[in-house]
């Protein structure tokens, strides 16, 4: 069933990218980032003792702008500079090394109001005289933020003929680059290698997109021996799904995937890749796969494991290449929990998304049954921003052949109050009554936000949708067309719910009872201002209980020894049972 999914969110992501509907001056699909971009520090960069050739971007006469589109006489739409992203939809100003002198900037989405094709290039304008080194790369620090667009290195021996070099193909859709700035690096060498007469650039062609920066560039020596690691995956995201949270009763083998470089100058034989799992720190599995690696490849491996992780808690998939001339790179790793009776996608981020616009929309995720279970409920995440006291809808679908082939199985209406409102609290929203997933079917389960002023903010991560398994209901394709689309790039918090202890009207917003700080030291204060008989219950994220106690007045919990992490504090009596999602730090 996952090839038919994964073909059409191929074709929806394309719809998407090109929908140019907008809704009270919002652009459709496109969406603000209120996440905080993570800065990282730039060290030893440099391969083989120092680069050939260098540039911050402090003088920007050295560079020329040249528009390839039309972009209605805007012709130089590159600028160098200190200014930020200034559209309607800015992301953060690069956080590059010299950025206090100037970077490049192609602010695709400033320009969006404009008519004509966005295709211009920023050159350095001097050729560079790389006698002697026949295999080279441009590395440059870059931060890129994708909706419609595609980002080039290009490369030319007399500045009129050049050669492009696509980055960043993979990213998703309202995706950025992992770190802001992401070192980048591109081997060059088949076109510039040996050349005296070397000119070098970059390349923007879209039209609407976000933002690209690009600072501190550099031409290194390629050295002979650099394999590397890049993305690492615990699931199979291509013919199946990769979770971050699954129930044991719904784990299976695992296959585990991860991208392999060959970023050296000498092709690369008997590579050995090697896996290993851990839990909780002790190896419970290792793999070896051995292959070949040409010159400037990079290959996606697959490992079909014999393991099964039957044991609930956090699970480590680390896999690695031997050490090179480049140390640093060579290893890369991956979580998935296992879980009592949760399914998820997002891996607990601290990120929010949302769609700040009127019509009615939902944000979801796609789950697949290996085994038959019931679900009792939605668990959700609803951050600051969220409108309190609104109504929404949560929803469970069959999908049949295609994402956009769903078959309605039940909804309930559910009011947000301001008490279930902001970071770390988890919301389980009941079924109606316990509704049974078959075994090899697949489910879209997703919270509705009604039409009108009203929004809702969903917790989640920038991770856990490379397999497209993050599915958002609303007007979003071509046209402003409404159904559900795939291909988002982000997992908002969007759970199900198997706990066969949930039950209808189980769980409620206890009166006198409230749960703090949040986070917390360890010290977590529970209080009691109508002194009921409260049971008070801890679990970890996976759902075991590492915590009980009997209190029938305001009272103090100590975690601070079990460690840091998120936990759920259970509060419950015989009116109800409220849950609060406690980080403890």
């Amino acid at each position: 069933m996952k090839k038919n999914y994964l073909f059409l969110a191929t074709m929806l992501t394309s719809m998407l990218s090109f929908a140019q509907g907008s809704v009270d001056g919002v652009k459709v699909g496109k969406h603000q980032d209120v996440s905080t971009a993570k800065v990282v520090t730039n060290v030893d960069r440099f391969k083989g003792g120092g680069p050939i050739w260098s540039n911050d971007f402090g003088t920007p006469s050295e560079w020329s702008f040249v528009a390839n589109g039309t972009l209605a006489g805007l012709d130089d739409n590159w600028v160098i500079g200190t200014g930020v992203p200034d559209g309607d939809f800015p992301i953060a100003g690069i956080a590059s090394t010299t950025a206090s002198n100037g970077f490049a900037m192609f602010d695709s989405d400033f320009y969006c109001a404009t008519s004509g094709t966005q295709n211009s290039d920023v050159r350095f304008i001097a050729p560079i005289d790389l006698t002697g080194f026949p295999a080279v790369q441009l590395t440059f620090e870059s931060w890129y933020r994708k909706f419609q667009g595609t980002c080039w290195v290009i490369a030319s021996t007399d500045g009129v003929t050049w050669t492009e070099f696509e980055i960043y193909g993979g990213l998703a859709v309202n995706a950025s680059l992992p770190t802001n700035p992401t070192v980048t690096s591109v081997n060059i060498s088949s076109v510039v290698g040996n050349s005296a007469t070397a000119y070098i650039g970059f390349r923007y062609k879209g039209v609407c997109d976000y933002a690209w920066m690009v600072d501190d560039a550099a031409i290194e020596v390629l050295p002979d021996n650099d394999m590397a690691v890049g993305k690492v995956w615990a699931g199979d995201i291509v013919l199946d799904w990769d979770y971050s949270m699954v129930p044991v009763a719904q784990t299976k083998p695992m296959v585990v995937g991860v991208e392999i470089s060959n970023a050296g100058a000498v092709a690369q034989t008997d590579i050995d890749a090697v896996l290993k799992i851990s839990l909780g720190g002790t190896e419970v599995y290792t793999q070896t796969v051995t292959q070949n690696y040409p010159v400037a490849i990079t290959d996606t491996l697959w490992i079909t494991t014999t393991y099964t992780p039957t044991t609930v808690g956090t699970y480590t998939v680390e896999v690695s290449v031997p050490e090179d001339d480049i140390v640093g790179n060579e290893s890369g790793s991956a979580t998935i929990m296992t879980t009592n009776h949760v399914y998820g996608h997002d891996y607990l981020g601290t990120s929010v998304f949302r769609f700040n616009e009127d019509p009615e929309s939902a944000m979801g995720n796609l789950y697949e049954m290996e085994t038959t279970a019931e679900m009792r409920g939605f668990q959700v995440e609803f951050e600051t921003g969220t409108t309190p006291n609104q109504e929404v809808i949560a929803r469970l679908y069959l999908v049949g052949d295609n994402i956009q082939d769903l078959t309605f199985i039940d909804e309930v209406y559910y009011t947000v109050t301001a008490a279930q409102i902001g970071p770390n609290k988890t919301t389980n929203i009941l079924l109606n009554a316990p509704l049974t997933l078959d075994a090899g079917s697949a489910y879209v389960i997703e919270v509705r936000k009604q039409a009108g002023a009203s929004r809702i903010f969903f917790g989640g991560s920038d991770l856990g949708d490379d397999d497209n398994s993050t599915v958002c209901f609303g007007p979003f394709g071509a046209a402003d067309a409404v159904n559900w689309y795939t291909g988002w790039g982000f997992s908002p918090a969007v759970r199900a719910n198997f706990d066969p202890s949930l039950s209808v009207s189980t769980l409620v917003d206890l009166k006198g009872v409230n749960v703090f700080p949040n986070p917390s030291e360890g010290i977590v204060n529970i209080s009691n201002d109508l002194n009921t008989e409260n049971t008070i219950t801890v679990l970890d994220i996976t759902g075991k209980v590492v915590f009980t106690k009997v209190a029938s007045s305001a009272t103090t919990i100590d975690l601070s020894k079990v460690g840091t992490g998120v936990y759920m504090v259970e509060v419950s009596n015989e009116t109800g049972k409220s849950v609060e999602r406690v980080v403890i730090r």
